[in-house]
């Protein structure tokens, strides 16, 4: 999941901050409580100069100043992974215990500087036993947790989910995949798709491959008056038939292309909802 949420603190870079946002630790989640951690070598100065994601300015004068003075502190932060190997985490927000921002970490090879991993959110824990969790804001309540894993030239993704913290303290309440992978058994059509940890906010996904031509028939087999709605999407943006709301009809639609599939399950309320649906193609 890449996304660009470009705020006001690149406003702010472009009529005069010269430095990027402070980050005492690779687990920091406010840089602006922060100390710096780090000088930033000129040859990653330049890298991070050029990076339209860390200085989307259309007035690129600033950048500059950070190639010139390569000493000039960019606010990253190093760790020494276990293997001996060493990266650099960097982040492009002054606030980020608000929002979500963009964060690169660099493999540093002597002066070279190699981007390895590349997330979007509120904290970046890189760890020296070669794991990294990521963390982002979805709702007030819910946050996407991605793990990666070094696997000697990068980091890959091992687990994308969705965790719903209490409201009244930032202990974990439940945590569940982002979205699940349909299979069906051997020689059938259809498959149950079902779920307990339904709510607003902390939607149910489920991803599938089909063929265009077919048809795909999405029903309720069960549900309590806790569920809201559900969806099929191409490619998770256009809707494939019309979303079912009120349950009581399945949605039928003829795949326009070959390729994965979503489907999108919502709860009505904040109380945990459990269903059945059943997901039919021919």
């Amino acid at each position: 999941m890449i996304r660009r949420l470009l705020s006001a603190v690149a406003l702010a870079f472009c009529t005069g901050f010269a430095a990027f946002a402070p980050l005492a630790s690779a687990a920091a989640s406010d840089p602006a409580d922060a100390t710096p951690a780090m000088t930033a070598p000129p040859a990653l100065a330049k890298i991070l100069a050029s990076d339209p994601v860390f200085a989307p300015c259309p007035d690129r004068a600033f950048l500059a100043l950070i190639v010139k003075n390569g000493a000039r502190k960019l606010w990253l932060t190093p760790v020494t992974l276990q293997s001996g190997l060493r990266v650099i985490v960097a982040s492009n927000g002054l606030q980020c215990s608000c929002t979500n921002c963009d964060r690169k970490v660099f493999w540093q090879n002597g002066d070279t500087y190699v981007p390895v991993l590349e997330t979007e959110g509120y904290s970046l824990d890189v760890r020296p036993d070669g794991t990294a969790v990521s963390l982002s804001h979805q709702t007030a309540r819910v946050s996407g947790r991605e793990t990666y894993r070094w696997n000697g030239t990068r980091y890959a993704l091992l687990q994308n989910e969705l965790v719903l913290h209490s409201e009244s303290s930032d202990s974990i309440v439940a945590a569940k995949p982002a979205s699940r992978r349909v299979t069906f058994k051997s020689g059938a059509s259809s498959a149950l798709l079902d779920g307990n940890r339904l709510m607003d906010g902390f939607e149910d996904g489920f991803d599938f491959t089909a063929a265009q031509g077919q048809t795909v028939t999405l029903s309720v087999v069960r549900h309590d008056h806790h569920f809201g709605s559900f969806s099929i999407y191409d490619g998770r943006t256009s809707p494939v038939g019309k979303p079912e709301r009120s349950t009581g009809n399945p949605i039928v639609a003829t795949l326009p292309a070959s390729g994965t599939y979503h489907i999108q399950v919502e709860g009505a309320d904040d109380q945990f909802s459990t269903y059945a649906l059943k997901l039919e193609i021919h």
